[in-house]
């Protein structure tokens, strides 16, 4: 038997229902997610940073997830800066920056770059603008990273200590010995808590310490930070690495980072005299300890 015309009707209102709502998905998603830039106006954006970037500077995307400008930006590829959010420190030598930003997210780019900005200028470009801005007068006197050079690595087992004495300029690396695929101290990028970070990558060594020693001016304090990369934070094959710092040969400050945490742990150290300043790592099981520090000492 034949239901009645309007029972018939009433079974296709579900149906009805869905098809409407995923058309208006698609035409929400297609108005909301909608690229509001042009490439003519990243181009003409990138054209003008290409030519007003000055010693010093580097170059910001605004969001840092849009790939659009960075065709035209090859010749200062090497001076993009992908980080989404800024550290104080993580502007050490760094005079100042140009960001390429959709017109919408210039206050979220002025955000993202730390305290103490000036913005110089800020230029539009149809959907976007450049803005220039300028970092205050650098807070730090000296880097761990860019220190690299002078320092004196170590590896230690007991009483036996063995000194490494092959830097590579080039790479800017040393080794003990043989080069090694991961065992080395070098000044390199990995991502440590959640942004990629210019560090020094120093991985632990099966039932040794590994020290690395610098002689550092006189100085307020010492900032350092340490942690694993994503990498090594998602292996379950290693332990957690004991990171301490001595002065003088005094130990000053530790940190058990955790095996599996991509946090970038921040310890403060007091200063004054110029100092013996060490930097050790060990760990039990070393599978995937990608561990990366960095200090900088305020003036």
């Amino acid at each position: 038997m034949n239901l009645p015309e309007g029972r018939n009707l009433l079974r296709l209102v579900p149906a009805a229902i869905l098809i409407f709502c995923a058309c208006f998905s698609i035409l929400g998603h297609a108005f909301l997610f909608a690229d509001p830039t042009t490439a003519d106006d990243w181009k003409a954006a990138a054209d003008f940073v290409k030519k007003t970037i000055a010693d010093g500077e580097t170059v910001r995307v605004e969001p840092v997830w849009s790939d659009a400008p960075l065709v035209h930006l090859s010749e200062v590829g090497t001076r993009i800066d992908r980080r989404a959010e800024l550290l104080v420190e993580d502007r050490y030598g760094e005079s100042g920056t140009l960001v390429l930003a959709e017109n919408a997210r210039v206050d979220d780019a002025l955000s993202n770059l730390g305290p103490g900005l000036e913005t110089l200028s800020v230029t539009p470009f149809g959907s976007v603008s450049v803005v220039h801005v300028k970092y205050p007068v650098d807070v730090y006197s000296w880097n761990a990273r860019t220190a690299l050079p002078t320092a004196s690595l170590q590896r230690i087992a007991g009483e036996a200590v063995e000194n490494c004495k092959m830097w590579d300029p080039i790479d800017r690396r040393w080794d003990c010995g043989n080069r090694d695929k991961w065992v080395f101290v070098r000044d390199m990028v990995r991502e440590v808590g959640n942004e990629p970070r210019s560090c020094v990558f120093m991985h632990p060594i099966a039932g040794k310490t590994v020290r690395l020693t610098y002689d550092v001016p006189a100085g307020k304090n010492l900032i350092v930070r340490a942690g694993l990369d994503l990498r090594a934070s998602r292996s379950v094959r290693g332990t957690d690495i004991k990171f301490g710092v001595k002065k003088d040969g005094e130990l000053v400050a530790s940190k058990v980072v955790p095996a599996t945490s991509n946090d970038w742990y921040r310890l403060d150290i007091p200063m004054g005299a110029a100092s013996k300043v060490s930097f050790e790592v060990e760990t039990e099981k070393v599978f995937d300890r990608y561990f990366c520090f960095d200090a900088w000492l305020e003036r």
